[in-house]
């Protein structure tokens, strides 16, 4: 702790992301909040990623070579290990902070009941910017809201370190896409969260090298299956009309997916699930939205 600032430690986790690498690490070196350090954690790259950062001149960035290859969520979980600051964020090597984000998120997280700080940011899009919720998200007890209308980006996210250490399972090593979803919720029955309606960050969803753009189909089985193992866990905690729209949102992707692949009677089947099985449960995520917690 400097100055009695608390340090906060930047989570990079990279493999081969020499694109808009400098991008990203210029995007925390310009946080008007300075009392950070970035874990980087190189997973075994082949690019010019470890040139790039050992090129900076900055003792608060932090190189790791990773030992082996592993999953991104067992990287992530192996960076953290190395973190010393009180407070946890997170930034992929091809999006990028605005540099006002650390200081907002420490505002509101310090000497509150929160232990998770989230906002809104900006998807980009061939240089347009586009909003990722126009309406306000909630903050409080929003573990059963964030099952049936996840709206967590892990770029946005500052957490407690301390809640980080209470939890049994950390992010999921078998996960390459959802892992975010998983973890957050499970961290969310046991902590609060609180929101700020502003943009942040910048979400490059117009990477063609990111995970959530090469392998849709396998991204969605990956979903149910995150989707399943939340139902499984909290089971006992009247999860029942969230987890329904959860999968009926999902249903949706599928049948978008199927009719853009041109399998369409895989598709009329989704839809056929989605009007039949899960109708009831489509009016109750209006509802969900509406009153935004439980």
């Amino acid at each position: 702790m400097e100055n009695n600032k608390p340090l906060v430690s930047v989570i990079m986790n990279c493999y081969n992301s020499d694109t808009y690498l400098r991008e990203a690490i210029d995007s925390v070196i310009s946080q008007t909040y300075k009392n950070w350090e970035i874990i980087f954690w190189d997973n075994q790259s082949t690019d010019k990623s470890a040139e790039i950062v050992k090129s900076y001149d900055d003792k608060r960035i932090k190189y790791f070579y990773a030992p082996s290859f592993t999953s991104l969520y067992e990287a992530r979980n192996y960076a953290i290990e190395k973190a010393n600051g009180e407070y946890i964020a997170f930034l992929d090597c091809d999006d990028k902070w605005y540099n006002n984000k650390l200081k907002e998120q420490l505002k509101v997280l310090e000497n509150s009941e929160y232990n998770l700080c989230y906002s809104n940011f900006y998807n980009l899009y061939e240089n347009k910017l586009k909003k990722a919720f126009i309406s306000v998200q909630p903050s409080g007890n929003i573990f059963k809201y964030q099952i049936a209308n996840y709206s967590i980006g892990i770029l946005t996210v500052m957490l407690r370190r301390s809640s980080w250490d209470k939890m049994e399972e950390k992010f999921d090593k078998n996960f390459s896409y959802p892992g975010d979803l998983d973890f957050f919720i499970r961290f969310l029955y046991k902590n609060k969260a609180i929101y700020i309606d502003k943009c942040l960050c910048e979400y490059r969803a117009d990477n063609p090298n990111s995970i959530s753009n090469t392998k849709r189909e396998s991204n969605l089985n990956e979903l149910k299956k995150a989707l399943y193992k939340i139902d499984i866990l909290f089971k006992s905690e009247n999860i029942d009309s969230y987890i329904n729209v959860a999968y009926a949102k999902l249903d949706f992707h599928y049948a978008n997916l199927f009719f853009k692949n041109k399998k369409y009677v895989s598709c009329i089947l989704k839809i056929f699930g989605i009007i039949f099985l899960n109708f009831k449960s489509l009016k109750n995520y209006y509802r969900i939205k509406k009153v935004g917690k439980s």
